[in-house]
């Protein structure tokens, strides 16, 4: 009995340390201000805490189910950068409880589970994938990890949760929709039942997100949000990659970087789950083709849309920790050494990133599409507003930092949607705003002058310029004030 005791008193402690590293990996990002797609996660619950309709009244090509988790962090905790970065820590450490079940339901061991979750948390160390931020990535993250430890476990119930969760994850992030074939890998050839109760899951989530904007009209724009919107971002994607050689030369210089961190364990793995996947004697091993394939989709998943943003590549760690870990463990049976070595080498280079952000601070994070200075100035404009606008007043940005509505506070005027270089692309998008800009004009408005965006149409120049002054400028904006706004101090 007191051996019992002193057992799980050792894996709680396990898990424990477990979670402190996990929380010291993310120590450096806790406060950092908002990222861009933090501001506009932030910038659309608050809108929709504000009573806006989502895709009606506030615009985003992202799926309801993702700004849920916002909506409810600003409800308890407010808009501050620590609850929502806090909220990233308890993501990941959800993802190693069920990667620890997933491996065990693989029958690959409980020492390769151990070795799983140790390489998914070492993985986290470079700030290349924005793995502080709940990105869509992250948060549907554990239900497509839920779903695939359900669909092995077999069963009416579990093949029925197995769809839940899925659907779950897809109205989060649509690139679930690549891990499909996973699941019919596991249904098999002649098994229809479990594909059967695998749709009345994944179909009774599907009804219960789509029927309220089935109810009040907003369906047609639930499908332009989630499907033209998509398609027209992929399409776009691509040729902007094809006809910019400077972008290309990016993007390649980029995956060179972070080759040099995760090359190792990624090549290891791939070498080590191919020859697995066969066994010896070419024994088919239906765990190890699992992960391959699992594998080999997530790193399909991050080329889809031609913009390779880094956070896509969150989801490679996951199969990877798994496939890794795996090889770690069987390096250990053969040579404890290797195996030790291998671990050494690799969590040097996973480090070094890590230890540049804690040394230099925000600054340090590198590779990894934050903007230090658009994103502390986003902040500081923001935070002036919120000290001097009054609740009532409504606040225009002609930027894509949707985060200065979340640090001011302000309703959103005029538009429905943070402005980015895909949402301008064509004219069209924009026919209307003059006539509300005139009819309601906002109190403030902000107007960026980072050359990725669009120059501001003339009509707008030619109102600002009339009817409002310059109250503050920064580096990358400037901040104008009604003449005669209706609400002041």
């Amino acid at each position: 009995m007191e051996d019992i005791v002193q057992s799980k008193a050792n894996i709680f402690l396990s898990w424990f340390l477990l979670f402190l590293l996990i929380t010291l990996i993310e120590t450096p990002y806790l406060k950092i201000p908002y990222s861009a797609n933090e501001g506009m996660f932030t910038h659309v619950a608050q809108e929709m805490r504000y009573g806006s309709k989502l895709y009606q009244d506030v615009w985003d090509h992202k799926p309801p189910l993702l700004f849920l988790p916002f909506v409810i962090i600003q409800d308890i905790f407010g808009t501050a950068e620590l609850p929502i970065r806090l909220f990233a820590v308890f993501l990941h450490f959800l993802d190693t409880l069920i990667l620890f079940s997933l491996v065990q339901r693989f029958d690959l061991g409980y020492k390769t589970a151990w070795f799983t979750i140790c390489s998914y948390v070492c993985l986290l160390f470079p700030p290349y994938f924005q793995t502080w931020t709940p990105q869509a990535e992250l948060l549907m993250q554990p239900f497509l990890l839920g779903s695939f430890l359900l669909a092995y476990s077999g069963g009416v119930a579990a093949w029925i949760g197995a769809g839940i969760l899925w659907a779950l994850a897809f109205f989060i992030k649509p690139t679930a929709l690549f891990f499909i074939p996973l699941f019919l890998f596991l249904i098999g050839r002649e098994k229809l039942k479990p594909a059967l109760f695998f749709i009345l899951g994944a179909d009774s989530i599907a009804l219960t997100v789509v029927a309220p904007f089935i109810l009040d009209g907003r369906l047609p724009l639930f499908g332009q949000a989630l499907w033209a919107a998509n398609q027209s971002y992929v399409s776009e994607g691509w040729h902007y990659f094809l006809d910019h050689p400077f972008y290309e030369l990016h993007v390649l210089s980029w995956h060179g970087t972070i080759a040099l961190a995760y090359g190792i364990p990624l090549i290891l793995s791939l070498f080590f789950v191919l020859k697995q996947a066969w066994g010896k004697n070419q024994k088919f091993n239906r765990e190890y083709v699992f992960v391959t394939t699992w594998l080999l989709l997530a790193i399909l998943s991050c080329f889809i849309s031609g913009y390779f943003h880094p956070y896509y590549y969150f989801m490679v760690i996951p199969p990877l920790a798994i496939v890794f870990g795996s090889f770690l463990e069987s390096s250990r049976k053969i040579k404890k050494g290797l195996a030790v070595s291998v671990s050494i080498i690799s969590v040097f280079f996973l480090l070094l990133p890590w230890l540049r952000v804690c040394k230099e601070g925000v600054s340090g994070i590198k590779n990894s599409e934050y903007f230090q200075d658009r994103s502390n100035e986003a902040k500081e404009i923001g935070l002036y507003l919120c000290e001097k606008a009054l609740p009532e007043n409504r606040l225009m940005v002609w930027a894509s930092e949707a985060q200065i509505y979340t640090y001011s506070g302000l309703k959103m005027a005029v538009v429905k949607s943070a402005l980015g270089t895909n949402s301008l692309a064509t004219p069209e998008l924009w026919n209307g705003l003059k006539d509300i800009f005139i009819k309601i004009p906002p109190d403030y408005v902000v107007i960026s002058r980072f050359d990725q965006l669009p120059i501001p149409p003339s009509w707008l120049s030619e109102e600002i310029e009339n009817n409002y002054t310059k109250e503050r400028r920064w580096d990358h904006y400037d901040l104008f004030v009604r003449l005669m706004p209706k609400y002041q101090h």
